[in-house]
């Protein structure tokens, strides 16, 4: 049996899509506010071009927990800097909740996806933060992926 594709490239979107999903509460969350009604979604967008500079900017969570944590020291503070801006993608998702704090008011959330792939150059130099990130990846035929930052902005009136 054969299956025609008119543009492959949805399915690997999908499997992005599917691998923003695991293990990633407040996303599932948000797709659940859509199914019941109590938040209204208006756009979902995927994006190639992260425009945080992660060099330049505070490190996301996972990394700020790793350097508090002792699991990242400076050296190896220093080399993921050096990656962090590579291989990502982005979803944005901006929806209006229908009831509760922000009732009516625009929400943007942005989960920010890195491919494991950009870490390469840390495997050998900094195994242990590489160890610790790999468990959080999530394989798909589009890659191995893993949850960099996630922001939440409301629009002011």
């Amino acid at each position: 049996m054969n299956y025609l594709l008119e543009d492959p490239e949805l399915i690997t979107y999908l499997q992005l899509f599917e691998l923003a999903l695991k293990g990633n509460d407040p996303l599932k969350n948000l797709l659940y506010h859509y199914c019941e009604g109590s938040a209204l979604p208006l756009k979902f967008l995927f994006n190639q071009e992260i425009k945080t500079d992660y060099s330049r900017a505070n490190l996301p969570l996972l990394y700020r927990r790793m350097e508090e944590s002792g699991t990242m020291g400076p050296r190896e503070k220093m080399l993921i800097t050096k990656v962090l801006n590579q291989e990502q993608f982005g979803l944005s998702l901006n929806y209006i909740p229908q009831h509760g704090e922000f009732n009516a008011r625009l929400i943007t959330s942005i989960f920010v996806m890195q491919n494991l792939k950009a870490l390469d150059p840390i495997k050998t130099l900094a195994p242990q933060l590489y160890s610790t990130i790999n468990s959080n990846a999530a394989i798909s035929e589009a890659g191995t992926f893993y949850l960099i930052d996630s922001i939440r902005g409301v629009r002011d009136e």
